[in-house]
Order: structure tokens, then sequence, then C-alpha cells
């Protein structure tokens, strides 16, 4: 009788975090998008003291190239397809080109940015979050939470059978 207690238990433990991961996963990553507005997570601290390491950042790519402006943080992506959070330091819209640095960092990116790389604007961030959003995202993540809906089928199956 105490493990069907205990298990039970556990089994509403595991809903409900796999349910709020779910729901923060759609509320948080899938309706900005909706709205052309995409997260990125920074993991440095080279945006240091006004984002954070941690934090996810949401850029909204509804702002184009040409509106941005000197002092905006935007997002990019770089030829390797890694994605950047910086500020813009100086525009150079004859070459179409934006300077960018990392607030916390003492010199300017090495290379100039082509505005079309420009993904857009950081519109707000949100600390801490993006470490839990990139942990889902790595295998561990995946695996983790892949074991728990596993776990919470047979359960719900030997429940029905038991």
């Amino acid at each position: 009788m105490q493990k069907k207690k205990i298990w039970k238990m556990i089994s509403n433990i595991l809903e409900w975090t796999l349910l709020m991961t779910a729901l923060a996963g759609g509320i948080g990553i899938i309706i900005p998008t909706m709205f052309h507005i995409v997260p990125y997570i920074v993991l440095s601290g080279s945006m240091e003291p006004e984002i954070q390491a941690g934090s996810i950042v949401y850029i909204d790519r509804n702002i184009k190239a040409e509106e941005i402006q000197e002092k905006d943080v935007v997002g990019y992506c770089m030829d390797n397809g890694v994605k950047v959070v910086h500020r813009v330091i100086q525009l150079d819209r004859e070459n179409h080109t934006a300077v960018t640095k990392g607030d916390a960092n003492q010199v300017e990116d090495i290379t100039p940015v082509p505005l079309e790389q420009i993904e857009g604007k950081a519109v707000i961030s949100i600390p801490y979050i993006g470490y839990g959003v990139a942990w889902m995202r790595s295998t561990a993540g995946i695996i983790t939470i892949i074991s728990i809906a596993i776990l919470l089928f047979w359960g719900t199956i030997l429940k029905r059978i038991g």
C-alpha cells in the first residue's frame, strides 16, 4: 500500500513537471515566434551587466536593418552559425555593415557584421531561463524529458492494468 502512495506522489510530481515544462516552452518559445520574435540563449558574460550569462533574449525580427541605430542591442548569426547578442557601436550605411561589441568586452568585435546578417533588435531579456532552455536542448535534457514521458506512460498503463 505504501509503495502505491509513493509511486502516485512521484507520478504526480513528474506529470506536473512535464506539463509546466511544455507550457513554459509554448509560452516562452512558440508564441513569440508566431510574432517573428525569436529567443537567443546568452551563455557568455560579454553583455554584462545589462544582459547576464544564462539569460534568454528575445530578438524582434520585425525591425528592418535600416531601422537599426547605434547603441541598439541586436542579434545576429555569424557565418559559422553561432548566434550573438551584442551592441551596435558604429554603423556604416554605405558598406551596409555594423561594428558590434559586447558591453563587458574591452574591444569591438573583429569583423563588422553585414546588416543583412542582423536578425533584429533585442526587446527583452529574462535572466537565468537560458540555462534551462539550453539544458532541455542538450542530449541529457532530451533524454531526461523523454524518460519522464515514458515513465508516466508506463505508470498510467500499469495503473489501469493493476
